[in-house]
């Protein structure tokens, strides 16, 4: 069921000089309808409370914790490995990155702002190879302006986060990791293999 004005969210998220990128689809309209270059997590979740509704679910591209307590690496890390990719590793010990400490933060404050929101993580590199099986479309003009050119890749980062919670919502997303300690992390089923 597709409420006109539901929306969901997609987020790539940056160190503190980077800040995130959100995309905000309405999958009633399979649409990119809006990007969103936020400097700092209050940035970010005052525009998502300007929205016209809560977000149903939020894709962040960036782990619940920046540090992790288990014996061994995440579990959804090391199925991501095992197909191919090289995710940045979440530590147990030392200094976390910089973008995964704020994606801690950026967790925490959606977590409090919109607790009736899902939140996934999303690895949209493990994505592309799925995107021709999605609907969801973004009009060029969505990327006007000289400020967004600079941040092309981290826009398109978050408009692919966006798209996985769409087939998230609608059942056709890969779980990788069910039984990883933060959370499982969610792709697009790769179309090439």
């Amino acid at each position: 069921m597709k409420s006109e004005d539901a929306i969901v969210v997609g987020i790539d998220v940056g160190d503190v000089n980077k800040g995130f990128h959100l995309a905000i689809c309405q999958p009633s309209v399979d649409r990119i309808t809006d990007l969103y270059h936020a400097c700092d997590v209050q940035a970010a979740v005052d525009f998502l409370r300007q929205q016209k509704s809560v977000p149903r679910c939020i894709g962040i591209d960036a782990p619940a914790k920046s540090l992790i307590k288990g014996p061994e690496t995440r579990a959804a890390e090391r199925v991501l490995a095992k197909l191919g990719y090289r995710p940045q590793w979440t530590r147990r010990h030392h200094q976390p990155p910089g973008w995964m400490v704020q994606g801690e933060k950026l967790w925490t404050a959606l977590k409090a702002s919109f607790p009736t929101a899902r939140l996934i993580e999303t690895f949209p590199t493990a994505s592309v190879n799925g995107l021709n099986h999605s609907s969801i479309s973004l009009n060029l003009n969505t990327l006007h302006g000289r400020d967004k050119r600079k941040y092309y890749k981290d826009f398109l980062d978050a408009c692919i986060c966006a798209v996985v919670v769409c087939h998230v919502l609608d059942g056709t997303a890969l779980e990788l990791g069910p039984e990883d300690e933060l959370n499982p992390i969610y792709v697009l089923p790769d179309s090439s293999r």
